[in-house]
């Protein structure tokens, strides 16, 4: 797969940067939605695994949960979420048609936790 720098507002985490590539929403739309959602789980972070999951799939992505190293990923077509770990560092960012979109490729050396893969309605 290709990699392409996607770092539309500095300083924006990488869950709200995924789902601003995938959802091509604006940053602070996606922080509402998030912020929304962690009030409604009693969740104290927008970046908990509960309210992205849930952000997820109120928006049609499927989970699949999955255990192969990043660089293993082969995702030509399509829309995903990864989230990825490495240690105690955790990671998410975009795949569409086979392009990562992040603002760095420090997840070359991660594992796959979950993709997320859209899904039509």
């Amino acid at each position: 797969m290709k990699y392409q720098e996607y770092n539309p507002v500095p300083g924006c985490g990488c869950v709200i940067r995924t789902f601003s590539k995938l959802l091509d929403k604006d940053v602070s739309m996606i922080k509402n939605d998030l912020e929304e959602i962690a009030k409604q789980l009693e969740c104290k972070a927008t970046n908990d695994i509960e309210v992205f999951d849930e952000y997820f799939r109120r928006n049609h992505y499927q989970k699949k949960n999955i255990d192969i190293p990043v660089k293993d990923l082969d995702m030509k077509k399509g829309k995903y979420g990864v989230f990825c770990f490495k240690e105690d560092d955790y990671h998410m960012f975009a795949i569409v048609d086979g392009i990562i979109y992040d603002k760095n490729q420090r997840y070359l050396d991660m594992n796959v936790i979950s993709i997320y893969e859209f899904v039509e309605k």
